[in-house]
């Protein structure tokens, strides 16, 4: 389950290191194509979320941290049948 502790977490590991660490995995720290955001895609209780780096540039409604994390749908990543 994704906690408030756990989001800090991954908002202050995805803005200063290449590897993020969640439940004990190491996961890779990935630059989108267009605006070369930094981005890591986990699982949580069975769910996918994306963090995402915000552009600084762009003011941020719902974070302060730098980044934000958001549930991937099945619409999102092309899976129609979950």
């Amino acid at each position: 389950m994704l906690d408030a502790e756990m989001l800090k977490s991954i908002a202050a590991q995805l803005m200063t290191s290449t590897f993020v660490i969640i439940g004990g995995k190491s996961l890779p720290v990935r630059r989108t194509s267009s605006q070369r955001f930094k981005t890591v895609a986990f699982r949580v209780g069975g769910h996918r979320y994306q963090a995402i780096e915000q552009n600084p540039e762009k003011p941020s409604r719902c974070v302060s941290a730098g980044a934000k994390i958001e549930r991937i749908t099945p619409r999102q990543r092309g899976d129609a049948a979950e």
